[in-house]
């Protein structure tokens, strides 16, 4: 669960073409020490541009508490950056923090109530 406020990153590769299995094999690997080493994201997503299959975007939600200088000085991070160099073109990220989420508690306080309006073509 999210609550408003968690820090996600989002950060965009570009892989070189033809490096795409060996990128995702890097991501696989990075992502599966993470869990096991506890260094856990709570959830950690891998997208691709069905446009463009060179660009994967990586969204990740972490723990409650986390800073950004916690993750900016995880060697874990600094290795699979690493590793990712001669295999990409670019690499861009950002941190995110959670406005809101449908479904599910996002306040710390407890469930708020909400209204939406859907607005159909």
């Amino acid at each position: 669960m999210a609550y408003v406020g968690d820090l996600f990153t989002c950060v965009d590769f570009i892989v070189r073409e033809g490096s795409e299995d060996e990128f995702l094999s890097l991501w696989h690997r990075a992502s599966e020490w993470a869990f096991v080493n506890d260094h856990s994201p709570r959830s950690w997503y891998l997208v691709r541009d069905p446009d463009n299959p060179q660009l994967f975007r990586s969204l990740t939600l972490w723990p409650t508490g986390t800073t950004e200088e916690d993750i900016a000085s995880d060697p874990t991070a600094e290795e699979f950056m690493a590793r990712c160099a001669p295999i990409c073109t670019s690499v861009e990220g950002k941190a995110l923090y959670l406005a809101d989420a449908l479904g599910g508690l996002t306040s710390r306080l407890g469930p708020q109530p909400r209204s939406y309006a859907v607005v159909l073509g």
